[in-house]
């Protein structure tokens, strides 16, 4: 496993942006970026934070994450868009059916 710290550290560093900047824009301390350099395992949602900030993408760096599922039944795939999709169209039609039960 990749030791995600010092990927964004590395990444940081050779960005040019001064820590304060970067601190800053995150609404944190720069402690807090020393911190997060020596976390094995950031999220990936912070890394993705950071990435934009500095304009770099660190999702090659997190291809173990993103094929690895949060949950067995997650998947990021397009699958899981109409699966999603499918699941929120069900459940309002039940809701319209109960409103409409309740009316009556």
């Amino acid at each position: 496993m990749k030791h995600k710290g010092e990927l964004i550290e590395k990444a940081v560093r050779k960005s040019g942006v001064k820590l304060t900047v970067l601190a800053k824009r995150l609404k944190r301390s720069r402690g807090y970026l020393y911190y997060l350099f020596q976390t094995r395992d950031v999220s990936f949602e912070e890394a993705m934070k950071i990435g934009r900030l500095i304009n770099y993408d660190f999702s090659s760096e997190y291809d173990t994450i993103l094929h690895e599922p949060v949950s067995p039944s997650y998947d990021r795939s397009k699958k899981s868009v109409e699966y999603w999709k499918t699941k929120y169209i069900e459940l309002l039609e039940r809701y319209n059916d109960m409103m409409e039960a309740g009316k009556k």
